[in-house]
């Protein structure tokens, strides 16, 4: 992408950093939510979106100073030959080779050009006068650091190209889809835990003589052993009682 791109340009490579964030984002999101219980998705949502942005802060941490020490080696020399071709002695356009990168850098996203104050009144008279109007204009400074601006932001892309790369390949490697289940969970319930569950509810009701006060011994122990069923399948919702019992 050039300095000068057209606007639609731009756009189509939103679209695409967009389209790239949501085909990267949905899956891995939903894959973190998945591998947690449902009572803890709350917990994990909350841990996901909080490294989420301190991951973002941290990128535009390093993104910066990736920048700034790039702008160190290459705006200097920039400035200078920029300067010298518009006549200034070389005497004083030495001195913008020691120049901080982060003034030049937080001018141009100010939209402020610095070059007045920076050659001062007695820097700007030894200038012809079409050379001083150039220097003072709204395209001398922009376009003086464009190339090593340029050259900075194709560094961190290249950076953000390779870190994206790590992380899909470690995407990959998350393995096939997977759901947690909930031990805790009951499990619906077969065919012959459906049936043990009628008989043992009828052996109750059959014995249910053996809850009152007056109730035979016999009865109280028939009461006893269904209750001792119903309490296995209830308790093993995964396996049937039948053979145990």
């Amino acid at each position: 992408m050039v300095v000068s791109g057209i606007h639609w340009t731009f756009a189509f490579y939103i679209f695409l950093i967009g389209i790239g964030m949501g085909l990267f984002a949905s899956p891995n999101s939903a894959a973190i939510m998945n591998s947690v219980a449902a009572r803890y998705r709350g917990v994990a949502s909350g841990m996901r979106a909080t490294f989420m942005n301190a991951g973002q802060m941290l990128s535009m941490g390093v993104f910066f100073t990736i920048v700034i020490s790039v702008l160190t080696t290459r705006l200097p020399g920039a400035l200078y030959r920029g300067l010298v071709a518009v006549h200034l002695p070389t005497s004083i356009a030495v001195k913008f080779l020691h120049l901080p990168p982060i003034s030049a850098l937080f001018s141009a996203l100010l939209g402020y050009n610095p070059m007045k104050i920076l050659l001062g009144v007695k820097g700007l008279a030894l200038l012809p006068p079409a050379s001083r109007a150039v220097v003072v204009g709204h395209t001398f400074f922009p376009m003086l650091i464009a190339k090593p601006f340029m050259h900075a932001l194709s560094v961190v892309f290249l950076f953000a190209m390779v870190m994206s790369l790590v992380a899909a390949i470690a995407s990959l490697l998350r393995g096939r889809h997977f759901v947690y289940e909930d031990q805790g969970q009951t499990a619906p319930l077969g065919q012959d835990q459906r049936e043990m569950t009628l008989i043992a509810l009828a052996a109750i009701w059959k014995a249910r003589g053996g809850a009152r006060s007056d109730g035979s011994l016999e009865e109280r122990k028939r009461l006893i052993r269904a209750l001792t069923l119903l309490e296995m399948i209830a308790s093993h919702p995964g396996s049937s009682p039948r053979k145990s019992s």
